[in-house]
């Protein structure tokens, strides 16, 4: 048994079956996407038969994180035995991974000193037919601004009496079809009801663009949280990471 570095392309087959099997979001995508990753066969007499990925925790350069590990079925048995191969082989320090993917999860309780929360991730559970009189939801013009924001707004708006009151859009950064839903509430409407409105109909507007909504909050945001689950939305899982014990 070895861990031998390749190629994105070369586990890529692999990776496809990884994604089917998970029929969940994967927050970093991108990593993938934007070359910040380095890819390992996991090896049984010259066969490869699972892939590790390995990226930076805290600079894009860096690869000290494990945090994609796939093993074809009859081979899982070996997952320990190749997560050590696989320390051997490289530099990795830490251990990222998400609760819905079980096979990295147990490794990361199994192998890290110690596992931090970070997000919760949350999927569609239910259509809800929240009613906000007054309320009008509509696309972003591009000459529009958001009074309490800094950075760009999203391409979603909720207007009440001509005001925007709420702004949000679709991120494009998971893997096919998840869409991540973002959003904010001007603070002078929050606690009204305008956040579990506007996430019902950012949820409408995914479904008709063809991606499946999902969301994400960090694990100490309890509002939002609420939020999201008030829109029809559950909790599927959550990040956790942690130093590697070696």
């Amino acid at each position: 048994m070895k861990a031998e570095a390749a190629r994105y392309q070369a586990i890529l087959p692999l990776r496809r079956l990884f994604l089917e099997s998970l029929h969940a979001q994967v927050c970093y995508e991108a990593c993938h996407d934007q070359g910040w990753a380095d890819y390992y066969h996991l090896i049984i007499e010259n066969q490869p038969v699972g892939y590790a990925a390995v990226k930076g925790m805290e600079e894009l350069g860096h690869r000290d994180t494990i945090f994609e590990y796939y093993l074809l079925p009859g081979y899982r048995q070996h997952a320990a035995h190749f997560f050590r191969k696989l320390l051997e082989e490289t530099n990795v320090q830490y251990v990222e991974c998400q609760t819905n993917e079980p096979l990295l999860t147990a490794l990361a309780h199994a192998f890290a000193k110690t596992l931090h929360e970070e997000l919760w991730l949350l999927s569609d559970d239910h259509v809800t037919h929240h009613l906000l009189p007054g309320a009008l939801f509509r696309k972003r013009r591009a000459t529009e601004r958001v009074p309490w924001l800094k950075e760009s707004p999203g391409d979603y708006l909720l207007l009440m009496d001509e005001k925007i009151v709420a702004e949000g859009g679709l991120l494009m950064h998971y893997n096919p079809p998840y869409a991540d839903i973002h959003m904010s509430v001007a603070p002078s409407y929050q606690g009204r009801g305008i956040g579990t409105y506007f996430v019902q109909e950012l949820k409408r507007a995914c479904y008709l663009l063809g991606y499946l909504p999902v969301a994400r909050c960090q694990t100490d945001n309890s509002a939002s949280r609420e939020t999201l689950i008030k829109a029809g939305m559950k909790i599927c899982g959550k990040t956790l990471w942690g130093p590697i014990a070696r």
